[in-house]
């Protein structure tokens, strides 16, 4: 009987989990940074914005007996003189069932376009952050287990354990007979490199964060003077302002073909600079008899 599709080896298994087990966090991160309103019904708020993660684009279709609705989009024919999709496919990014094969046909409805894809944007620096990864928990195991034990392979040591018990646990000591084949202890002469790699991790993060438009600690922490701050602060407002006003395009024309009223916005305050933070702590705090 051969194995069901859905059902993966334990290496497939092994490699998912070390190509996608730091995506979660800069997923949730990229579908915060904007917020949706009056999407279908049966669209969640933060489903265009996980799209656009996956791929490079997000269309809108009518289906029969459903209304609109909202897919990740892949172009389908020849693009136009501005690099935009003429007519789309709706394409499965997010792992769900397959659908009817009807749903799968192109469309020349409104697509929202911005390649590439972000998971490719950031792949280099996933790349980077999982070697560093690797590398550390290979120094911490070297840490953990300082030294081996030279013998023959398959020889038999003829080991027992005597144990101690202290305060903080049990300790295992092992003796080896005299008897037995000779062994000798030798040192690995591990070094500590645990502070630089998660300096390493700590910094492909930070880009991370900095390609979707976040501040990040590392930022106030570098020491950097106030015309590189200022430089960094434009360069990540231009970043928001411009994928904004894509989605706001987006938006205008669907609200045009299907008669929707779709909007979408900066989400919290992640994206506003220190003068406009304080701005706003100073207008709440006017006026107020309990802290004048």
């Amino acid at each position: 009987m051969t194995k069901p599709t859905f059902l993966n080896t334990k290496s497939q298994r092994r490699q998912c989990y070390d190509e996608f087990d730091m995506l979660p966090r800069y997923i949730d991160a990229f579908k915060s940074r904007f917020v949706w309103e009056g999407l279908p019904e049966d669209c969640p708020p933060d489903f265009i914005e996980e799209c656009m993660f996956f791929a490079a684009g997000v269309g809108m279709k009518r289906l029969r007996g459903v209304g609109p609705a909202v897919f990740a989009a892949a172009p389908s024919s020849v693009l136009d003189i501005y690099g935009h999709p003429m007519k789309w496919l709706p394409v499965d990014v997010l792992g769900g069932t397959s659908l009817k094969p009807e749903v799968y046909k192109e469309s020349d409805e409104p697509v929202l376009w911005s390649p590439p894809a972000f998971i490719d944007k950031i792949r280099p620096y996933l790349e980077i952050m999982r070697k560093a990864v690797n590398a550390l928990n290979q120094n911490m195991l070297g840490m953990a287990q300082p030294v081996v034990i030279e013998a023959d392979i398959g020889a038999e040591l003829n080991t027992s354990m005597v144990k101690s018990k202290t305060s903080e646990g049990e300790l295992f000591v092992p003796v080896i007979g005299r008897k037995t084949v000779p062994a000798q202890v030798l040192d690995l002469e591990v070094q500590d490199f645990t502070h630089s790699l998660l300096g390493v991790i700590h910094d492909m993060d930070s880009q991370i964060l900095g390609v979707m438009g976040y501040r990040t600690a590392n930022e106030k922490a570098s020491g950097v003077s106030d015309l590189e701050a200022g430089v960094a602060e434009s360069l990540i407002r231009s970043k928001v302002d411009m994928d904004l006003k894509i989605r706001e395009r987006w938006a205008a024309e669907v609200n045009d073909r299907f008669g929707m009223n779709i909007s979408v916005r900066i989400a919290g305050p992640m994206f506003e600079t220190d003068q406009e933070r304080d701005d706003d702590s100073g207008q709440g705090s006017v006026g107020d008899p309990d802290t004048a």
